[in-house]
């Protein structure tokens, strides 16, 4: 799974306004400097929807928490009959992002100018009480809607964006479809997708190589706010090492796998491999740990449910050696070198000889002086 690319984009110090009539005065006062204790990046900096009558149209926004801090939001709007939010209120873990959508309902008009007076407010918390954080950190199932009150003890931060209509097809740059692209088909995939677990890549590949023990790699994202654990099983236990073969992968993050394949004697037929990984998946309750992880909780008569991934082998051929003239220029850069370093050690040797030298001669000449001082002064003394 490819990772989003997102352009640079401003940050928000959430600030609570201190007097309005109504939600169209709410504001919001940009951060210039990363100073405050808590930082949340939103992309893009307003909701641009592509306007079309009679047509339902959304558009996509990023979450950054570049704070060590779980980080609860809550999001309103000033025509809330108009939009609908997915998810409106969720958690942002510590140094991750999360992605929000808000979907406009067909409209049978077009507004004055295209222009549109809804606003959004995106309502901040850190979530620092014990009833809802701990050092396993925070999920959606702890928010309720009254930690977001004033009154509540929380620090609630606030910040205001403005929804804007823009004529369909609107050229973007090259990095900006991208972002939308990858965006886009990151939350459609979260939707429709009956697990919010993914493996990549899609297959082992072991670069083949006769007598000669190989690995690759494998990487697990946990997209949900569950605690998820995990076992790997084979086809031939013998043949493979897996490390780690069962963990507990947190809410919103990744776990590394590693699998080594043991040294072969023979090549296989058509480099052909029939093993098979089987990857099973479950949720667990919050703060589990590896040493809560059994065997048992993976039966399909325990009454988790399980879910599985299928994983198949493949050979590849290995890195291509060098040629001949690279290696020979290798190994003359390398005497090149050596030599190098052997005339300069020399040099340095002949330098302090020649220092030592030098000092002799100065006490020589210092001595041969001083007695001739000593000697004239007594000559003149017998005199």
């Amino acid at each position: 799974m490819g990772q989003i690319v997102s352009p640079a984009s401003k940050l928000f110090r959430f600030v609570i306004p201190r007097r309005y009539d109504s939600p169209l005065n709410w504001g919001y006062e940009k951060l210039n400097n990363q100073d405050d204790s808590f930082d949340l990046q939103i992309h893009p900096e307003e909701l641009q929807f592509p306007f079309e009558l009679n047509k339902q149209v959304s558009c996509y926004l990023q979450l950054s928490n570049n704070s060590e801090n779980c980080v609860a939001f809550k999001v309103k709007t000033t025509n809330p009959e108009n939009y609908c939010v997915k998810p409106i209120y969720g958690v942002v873990l510590p140094m991750s992002t999360f992605n929000v959508k808000v979907l406009m309902q067909a409209q049978k008009e077009a507004p004055p100018n295209m222009q549109c007076l809804d606003k959004f407010l995106f309502q901040s918390i850190v979530a620092k009480h014990k009833t809802y954080h701990s050092k396993n950190g925070t999920t959606t199932k702890h928010i309720t809607s009254k930690m977001f009150d004033k009154e509540s003890g929380y620090e609630v931060k606030e910040c205001q964006l403005r929804a804007v209509y823009v004529n369909p097809p609107r050229p973007r740059s090259p990095i900006q479809e991208r972002f939308y692209t990858d965006l886009k088909a990151s939350i459609e995939h979260d939707e429709q997708s009956n697990t919010s677990f993914e493996v990549h890549p899609q297959e082992l590949q072991f670069p083949f190589e006769l007598r000669k023990q190989i690995s690759c790699s494998l990487q697990l994202s946990n997209k949900s706010d569950n605690y998820v654990a995990f076992k790997v099983k084979t086809t031939n236990p013998k043949m493979y090492c897996v490390k780690p073969n069962h963990d507990v992968v947190l809410p919103r993050s990744t776990c590394d796998v590693k699998v080594t394949m043991q040294a072969q004697e023979e090549t296989p037929p058509n480099m052909q491999c029939k093993d098979k990984f089987l990857i099973q998946i479950i949720v667990v309750k919050m703060g589990a740990t590896t040493k809560d992880i059994t065997s048992k909780m993976f039966n399909k008569n325990s009454g988790s449910k399980i879910e599985e991934c299928k994983l198949r082998v493949i050979f590849v051929e290995p890195s291509q050696p060098s040629s001949r003239i690279q290696e020979e220029s290798v190994e003359y850069l390398s005497s090149r070198s050596d030599q190098a370093a052997a005339l300069i050690l020399k040099l340095i040797e002949e330098r302090d000889s020649a220092i030592k030298q030098n000092k002799r001669l100065e006490q020589e000449l210092e001595f041969l002086r001083s007695k001739a001082n000593n000697d004239g002064y007594i000559k003149q003394a017998c005199q």
